[in-house]
C-alpha cells in the first residue's frame, strides 16, 4: 500500500508540473495602422512549438517549459521580428508590431490578361522560370517554344540564333500577339515580330505563357492565331553575382555577367545582365555579333511597387534571308548555301526598350497598374542592287550619261557591284492603364491603351562600280565608285 501511495503521489507531482508549464500569449498588429493582423506565424525558434494569430491578432502557445527562448513573428509583406523571452510562471505576454516590408518574390508588377488553369476557356501552355533554366538558352525564343502543341518554328541561319519565326495553328507572326510585361512587340508598320531584337531576354524572364487561338491579350494587334506573353523576372532580394560562358559548334561563343544588389534599405533592389555572343552559324555568311543588356531598379513598399528598366543592345550580322532549291536540302554541302554571301549583305541594328512599371494597391480588393514605355529601333541593312534599273533608284535621267546605260555592246540595266543601304528609324511609345477589382463573383479588369508611332525610312546607293555621272553644270562625265 505504501508503494502504491508513493507512485500515485509521484504521478500527481508530474501532472501538476505539466499544468504548471507557461503559456505564451500576445497580439500582433500593423505598426502603421495599429490594426490586428490575422494569420501571422509566431514560433519559438529551434522548437516545433508555435501558433497563428486569429482574426483579432491574438495567439497562444501552450505548455512551454521554463527557460530562455527566441520568439519570432513573421507575415508576408512585413519585416520579421525576433525577440528573446524568459519563460517562467503561469503566463507570459509578448506583443508584436510588425512594420510593412517589401514584397518582392511572389509579386508580378504588370501582366497582360493571362489564362488560368480550369478557369479560362482556351488552350495554353506555361513555361516557368525553373523550366526556362533547363532549356537551351543560347537559342532564340521561338526555338524554345518549338515543342509546344500546334506550334512550328524555323530559323534562317539553321542554328536558332538570329532571325527565327513562329507559327501557331497555321497563323504566322503577323497574327500572333507578342507582349513583354503587357507591352506589344508586334511592329506598328507590318505587325511582324522580330525576335532577333530581344535575343537573350530569356535569361531575364520569370515565365512565358503561350495561348493558342483567339486570346485574352488586351493590347496590341488581334491575337487571331494566338498570343505569347513574356514576363520579366522579379529582382532577387539576395545579393548575387554570376558569370556564365558557353562554347559550341560553328565557332559559337557566349558570355554573360548577371548580378543583383539584393534588398537595400528594405525597399530598393538593382539588377543587371550583360551578354556578348558571336557565331559563324550553320549557313554561309550568316555570322552574328551581338551585345545584349538588361538593367533595372525597383522600389517596393506595402502599397506600391515601382520598376524602371531597360533592355536591348546593338547587333551586326550577315543576312541570310534567301532560301535554297528543294533538291539542295538533302545535300550536306549545298544546303548551307546562302546567296547573300556573294554580295556580302549585312545588317546593323539597335532597339533599346525603356519601361516604367507601377503597381498601386488602392485597397484590399482594388489594384491599379500603369506601364509607360518607349521603344526606338534604328539601323540599316546593305543588300545587292546590281539587278536594279535606274528607275528603281529614282535617279534623274539627265544627271547620268547615256553611255552608262547604253554602251556600244548593248544596253545594261545598272552598274556592277551596286549595294543599296536601307535605313529605318522607328519610334513608338505609350501608356497602359489598368484596374483590377477582385469581388465575390470573380475578377473585373478594365483599362485603356494609348500608343504613338513615327517612322523614318530612306534608301541610297551605298557603293557602285563604274557608275558614269554627268555634271549638269560642266557637261562633263566622270566614273564614280
Amino acid at each position: 500500500m505504501k508503494q502504491i501511495t508513493a507512485i500515485i503521489f509521484s504521478l500527481l507531482v508530474l501532472v501538476s508540473g505539466a499544468w504548471a508549464d507557461t503559456r505564451l500569449v500576445g497580439q500582433v498588429i500593423d505598426d502603421e495602422t495599429r490594426k490586428p493582423l490575422e494569420g501571422v506565424n509566431v514560433v519559438l525558434v529551434g522548437t516545433e512549438m508555435g501558433a497563428a494569430t486569429n482574426t483579432d491578432g491574438f495567439y497562444t502557445i501552450r505548455a512551454v517549459e521554463a527557460g530562455t527562448y527566441k520568439i519570432r513573428a513573421s507575415y508576408i509583406g512585413y519585416a520579421r521580428v525576433t525577440r528573446a523571452v524568459e519563460v517562467s510562471g503561469d503566463e507570459i505576454r509578448v506583443n508584436f508590431a510588425l512594420e510593412p516590408s517589401a514584397l518582392v518574390a511572389p509579386q508580378v508588377i504588370v501582366e497582360p490578361t493571362r489564362a488560368v488553369d480550369r478557369q479560362t476557356p482556351m488552350t495554353f501552355s506555361n513555361i516557368s522560370e525553373e523550366e526556362l533554366e533547363y532549356r537551351d538558352q543560347i537559342q532564340d525564343i521561338p526555338l524554345m517554344l518549338s515543342d509546344l502543341p500546334s506550334t512550328k518554328t524555323y530559323s534562317e541561319t539553321g542554328t536558332g540564333i538570329g532571325y527565327s519565326y513562329l507559327n501557331i495553328r497555321g497563323f504566322d507572326q503577323r497574327r500572333i500577339s507578342v507582349l513583354i510585361n503587357g507591352v506589344p512587340q508586334n511592329d506598328p508598320e507590318d505587325h511582324n515580330v522580330y525576335w532577333i531584337d530581344f535575343y537573350d531576354l530569356v535569361g531575364s524572364l520569370k515565365d512565358i505563357q503561350v495561348q493558342r487561338g483567339a486570346g485574352t491579350a488586351f493590347y496590341g494587334p488581334a491575337s487571331i492565331g494566338g498570343s505569347v506573353n513574356l514576363i520579366t523576372q522579379n529582382y532577387s532580394r539576395e545579393s548575387t553575382l554570376q558569370f556564365e560562358s558557353m562554347y559550341g559548334s560553328y565557332n559559337t561563343r557566349k558570355a554573360s555577367l548577371e548580378g543583383s544588389t539584393g534588398l537595400l534599405g528594405n525597399h530598393w533592389i538593382g539588377y543587371g545582365r550583360l551578354t556578348r555572343i558571336t557565331t559563324d552559324n550553320y549557313r554561309d555568311w550568316s555570322w552574328m555579333e551581338f551585345w545584349r543588356y538588361f538593367a533595372g531598379v525597383g522600389y517596393f513598399s506595402k502599397d506600391h511597387i515601382l520598376k524602371i528598366q531597360t533592355y536591348g543592345g546593338p547587333q551586326e550580322d550577315g543576312l541570310a534571308y534567301y532560301g535554297i532549291p528543294k533538291d539542295y536540302v538533302s545535300d550536306p554541302e549545298k544546303r548551307t548555301i546562302n546567296y547573300s554571301s556573294a554580295t556580302r549583305d549585312v545588317e546593323w541594328f539597335n532597339q533599346p526598350h525603356y519601361e516604367l512599371l507601377h503597381q498601386w494597391q488602392l485597397s484590399e480588393n482594388l489594384t491599379m497598374n500603369n506601364t509607360f514605355y518607349y521603344i526606338r529601333g534604328y539601323g540599316y541593312f546593305d543588300y545587292d542592287g546590281s539587278w536594279a534599273p535606274p528607275s528603281y533608284f529614282r535617279l534623274p535621267v539627265n544627271q547620268f550619261a547615256p553611255a552608262a546605260w547604253y554602251p556600244e555592246d548593248g544596253p545594261v540595266d545598272v552598274a556592277s557591284n551596286t549595294m543599296i543601304r536601307a535605313y529605318v528609324d522607328n519610334n513608338q511609345g505609350g501608356l497602359l492603364h489598368k484596374y483590377t477589382w477582385d469581388h465575390e463573383r470573380g475578377e473585373l479588369t478594365a483599362g485603356i491603351s494609348i500608343r504613338g508611332h513615327s517612322s523614318l525610312h530612306w534608301g541610297r546607293i551605298q557603293e557602285s562600280d563604274g557608275l558614269v555621272f554627268t555634271d549638269t553644270v560642266t557637261a562633263e562625265t566622270q566614273t564614280v565608285s
